[in-house]
């Protein structure tokens, strides 16, 4: 009893801290620390400019993020400036703690610390979401589906008016950005695990077409007009694949880096001169992060064993939507920005 109590004070302290160090990173972090936040500022400042998302001087990545700076410009009558952006990201800040709090809290009743700890301490997260970056809106969508899918887990019977949230929920996570829309079929597909003996086929059916529909007109739209799903990406979606790191070797080659990555460790060349690393071995270094992650790891792996044992909507939700979120860090060779909106399920299975 000594020894839980004990465990969540330092949970709890954990926490604290981790959010404390959200906040100062959000306040302190400049916009140019990240190019892709100045191009964020940049591309909602067009479109407001515009008054249309159809630019052609740049490629509209998908809108939703965008849609939401422009709502809250023009409702406040504030310059979309850095200062405008730190407030929209203390916003989604606000409401990714709420959430994750609510789901976790709910999943796991009077044990969900654990979880929380998990959640705000992923560095992923706390890096790429103190700037203008739309995975800090994406990751509150996720949330809020999970959360949705929970609550229709605890009706006896759902009708279409159920679903419908979830259907909007999932159609903005799609169009927040590109790493949340890949998510999409795991979250459609346990949605119908969850839903098929709870409900009619015709709202199964429904729910998948609305969901489809909200999720992909844009890329529809995109395609119709431009000949590619989406303008922001350089090549066409069609030649996903294309690049050097999706190949079985190379995911052999560079599995210690996928390991080491995926909880931020920092790359070869912050070791380098001008660094407040220089004069550390990089190999050293990496040695002992990996002795020290090794029960975070062990605590994931235990968690995706459990989960995979309870064969319900969660687990299809869970694993089908890591390893969706997996196939664009690999592509990239390690990019591990891009696993940013699958933080929550992470957070779950420990």
């Amino acid at each position: 009893m000594q020894f839980e109590k004990l465990q969540h004070k330092a949970l709890a302290f954990i926490i604290v801290v981790c959010v404390l160090a959200k906040i100062v990173s959000l306040i302190l972090l400049p916009q140019e620390a990240y190019n892709d936040a100045l191009f964020h500022i940049f591309t909602a400042k067009q479109i407001i400019a515009a008054q249309t998302f159809d630019l052609t001087t740049i490629g509209v990545p998908p809108p939703f993020y965008y849609a939401s700076l422009g709502t809250l410009f023009l409702l406040s009558g504030l310059p979309i400036d850095v200062v405008f952006a730190k407030v929209f990201g203390l916003a989604m800040l606000f409401l990714q703690l709420s959430l994750a709090f609510v789901v976790l809290k709910k999943i796991f009743q009077e044990n969900f610390l654990p979880a929380l700890a998990f959640f705000v301490a992923f560095p992923w997260v706390t890096r790429f979401t103190s700037t203008a970056y739309p995975e800090s809106m994406t990751i509150v969508f996720v949330l809020a589906g999970i959360f949705l899918m929970l609550k229709l887990n605890e009706k006896k019977e759902t009708s279409f008016a159920d679903v419908l949230p979830l259907s909007f929920v999932i159609g903005a996570m799609s169009l927040s950005k590109l790493n949340g829309t890949i998510l999409v079929p795991a979250f459609v597909l346990s949605t119908i695990f969850l839903l098929y003996k709870k409900t009619f086929k015709k709202t199964i059916v429904a729910f998948i077409i609305l969901t489809l529909f909200l999720s992909s007109f844009w890329f529809a739209l995109n395609y119709i007009k431009f000949g590619q799903f989406d303008r922001h990406l350089e090549q066409d979606i069609s030649d996903f694949g294309a690049e050097t790191g999706f190949s079985i070797q190379s995911i052999a080659q560079n599995l210690p880096f996928y390991y080491l990555y995926f909880w931020d460790f920092p790359n070869q060349s912050a070791f380098g001169a001008g660094s407040f690393l220089q004069g550390i071995d990089f190999w050293q270094a990496a040695v002992f992060f990996s002795i020290i992650t090794v029960p975070l790891f062990a605590m994931l792996f235990t968690g995706t064993r459990k989960v995979f044992l309870q064969k319900n909507y969660l687990s299809v939700l869970l694993l089908f939507g890591i390893f969706l979120a997996f196939i664009p860090v690999v592509q990239r060779i390690a990019y591990y920005r891009l696993i940013i909106p699958a933080v929550p399920f992470f957070a779950i299975l420990t």
